[in-house]
């Protein structure tokens, strides 16, 4: 008989309520819910393929010595040889970096795991970089924990405005909503440097400067200040056309005549604490107005980010900076110093000299080419990794532990609304595959430490004693609802009262016109989701995939035309800063003169962009626009 368990999709941060079916051990299928608030039915496609990514030939299906398969115990074994050295006296010089799809127990058991067993503060989610940003600024702003309206709300908002214009690729759900309430008579407005597929149907586009969003933001909480005056926007025509500066001033007016009005963030989309600054900014002075209410709806772009900062995967848990502290988030810690966070642990030129690496659940080819993770190999001496799928990594390692994935094991996530969401268990783990606390639990007690709780029941008492907000949650109701709210009023406040000051629009290096016709940008494009390992096998993605793995750039169609330039044939892109070869494809409604580099490339980044400059507390990430120019391969 087939069996249906309710689940929450992993594939971004909508969190869409699906259903995942099987038969037997061998076929899992997925069924969108009509009941669930979030998705009401609907998926995009990689919902509908979430059952292909359970059982696929990625999956690891026994552990590995130097990518040869072993035994679990040679394996439990040579881990544990290879971490002992580095766990006598001093600082810990290791480091863990885990998914952002992650269930909080399994977070839970990481957290516990780095800070009990192996002493060290070096803790971080690949969620955190994405998400990071814009939550610390919105809570930075608001002066404690932030939670987001539900997403079906929008429906109710007169006037919508989207802080970029791709957020049909970045969160679809969450677009989806946006969209029906434009069609049941919402205003539509979109601020961004390009259109990137919402532009070409909203009311009002301002389509600014490359750079120079935060600065539009500033501008519009000073065009909406009652004291202002003509000189609070007397810098707006150089931050765009004189169409940009007519549809800003069309945008102040219908922010003054509305009466909700709705700010959609896609925390994807930025990687500086600056947009939910000014976000929040913006809701705080139209909240200042008679007749007005704003709310500021940010989109996460990871399903578990929000759920693994509550349980501690992140390097300062409820602690200000140069201190220690007790019973933080996953079970307390016992940690001199700050710790470093995800980039600094991923920095090639190895400045905090880390002496090795844990990677769960996550690719680094997310973040680094293949040239850049040869060079973290080389600086690493110990590379272990926990995974349900073969990844680029596993072929750096040299022990892999083939852990439960997505349908083999129960679990929650907590979404930004507040609310923990469960999913339910379909199918055993895969071959030699453990649970992640189980195996956690294992290698510590090879490294001569208690294994910890291994079980969800017993994560989770320790979950409500230990980590604000979750107290008054019961697991077993969770379990039957599918869904519990979380205490967000409980949860720590934001202690790090540190905000990078940053012009609010920071125009590319003066450069020779003739010898310099492009500015470079960086942002998260439609290709987002291929540098994710866990989609690499999913039938209707592999083809984008394998086109779009290499190092690409976007750029108009007339341009590549004039620098004789072929899609999908390899170009070389000279900036300012450095020289890489790349792929280019044409972007429909890209201006003639940019050319987008996809956010995820980090090392081609640092290649053309130069060093990004990097806030640990925020997680925030920042590049400069750059000149450059092409030439053919």
């Amino acid at each position: 008989m087939p069996r249906f368990v309710p689940a929450v999709c992993p594939g971004c941060g909508a969190g869409c309520g699906l259903y995942l079916e099987s038969k037997g051990d061998d076929l899992v299928l997925t069924a969108p819910s009509r009941s669930d608030a979030v998705s009401e039915g609907r998926l995009c496609m990689r919902g509908w393929q979430m059952g292909d990514m359970v059982r696929n030939s990625m999956r690891l299906s026994s552990p590995l010595i130097e990518g040869s398969p072993a035994a679990w115990e040679d394996a439990i074994a040579k881990a544990s040889e290879l971490l002992r050295p580095y766990l006598d006296g001093g600082e810990s010089r290791l480091g863990i970096v885990a998914a952002g799809h992650l269930t909080n127990e399994e977070g839970f058991a990481i957290a516990q795991f780095a800070r009990r067993v192996l002493g060290t503060c070096n803790i971080d989610n690949f969620g955190r970089s994405v998400d990071g940003p814009t939550i610390w600024g919105l809570q930075h702003s608001l002066g404690g924990a932030y939670s987001r309206p539900p997403l079906r709300e929008l429906v109710n908002y007169d006037l919508i405005v989207c802080l970029s214009s791709n957020l049909c690729y970045l969160n679809a759900q969450a677009c989806s909503w946006v969209v029906r309430a434009q069609q049941m008579g919402s205003t539509l407005a979109v601020i961004d440097q390009i259109d990137d597929g919402l532009g070409t149907s909203v009311d009002i586009f301002v389509q600014h400067n490359p750079g120079a969003g935060s600065a539009v933001l500033q501008h519009i909480v000073e065009a909406l200040d009652p004291t202002c005056e003509e000189k609070c926007v007397h810098e707006l025509d150089a931050l765009g056309s004189e169409i940009m500066v007519a549809s800003f001033e069309q945008l102040v007016a219908a922010l003054r005549q509305s009466s909700r009005v709705a700010i959609v963030a896609s925390t994807r989309a930025f990687s500086t604490p600056f947009a939910g600054v000014t976000a929040a900014a913006v809701a705080s002075q139209l909240n200042g107005l008679e007749g007005v209410s704003a709310d500021v709806f940010a989109v996460n772009g990871t399903p578990n980010s929000v759920g693994l900062g509550h349980m501690g995967v992140v390097p300062f848990p409820s602690q200000k900076p140069g201190g220690t502290s007790e019973n933080a988030g996953g079970g307390g810690r016992r940690c001199e110093g700050e710790g470093v966070g995800l980039y600094e642990m991923l920095d090639l030129r190895q400045e905090q000299k880390l002496d090795g690496l844990i990677v769960i659940g996550e690719d680094l080819m997310s973040w680094l080419d293949r040239d850049g993770m040869e060079e973290l190999r080389e600086v690493l001496d110990v590379v272990i990794v926990m995974d349900s799928f073969r990844t680029s990594v596993t072929r750096i390692a040299d022990v892999t532990l083939p852990v439960s994935g997505y349908g083999e094991r129960e679990g929650s996530f907590t979404s930004l609304d507040g609310t923990a969401r469960w999913n339910g268990q379909v199918l055993p783990p895969y071959g030699d595959s453990r649970y992640l606390p189980e195996a956690l639990g294992e290698l510590a007690e090879r490294l001569g430490h208690e294994a910890g709780p291994q079980t969800v029941d017993e994560i989770w008492e320790q979950i409500r004693e230990q980590v604000p907000g979750y107290g008054g949650v019961d697991v077993g109701q969770l379990r039957v609802e599918n869904e519990a709210a979380i205490d967000v009023g409980a949860l720590p406040p934001n202690y790090y009262d540190i905000l990078e000051r940053r012009e609010y629009y920071s125009p590319i290096e003066v450069a020779d016109p003739e010898r310099w016709q492009y500015t470079l940008v960086w942002r998260f494009d439609a290709h987002w989701w291929i540098y994710d390992g866990r989609m690499w096998s999913l039938p209707l993605l592999y083809r984008e995939m394998r086109d779009w793995r290499a190092g690409h750039v976007m750029m108009n169609a007339e341009d590549m035309e004039m620098e004789r330039l072929r899609p999908g044939r390899p170009g070389v892109l000279i900036s300012a800063k450095g020289r890489a070869e790349v792929v280019a494809y044409p972007q429909e409604n890209l201006p003639r003169g940019l050319i987008v580099l996809p956010a995820h490339q980090r090392h081609l980044m640092e290649m053309l962009l130069g060093p990004g400059r990097y806030d640990r507390y925020t997680c925030g990430l920042a590049y400069r626009c750059t000149p450059a120019r092409v030439r053919e391969s």
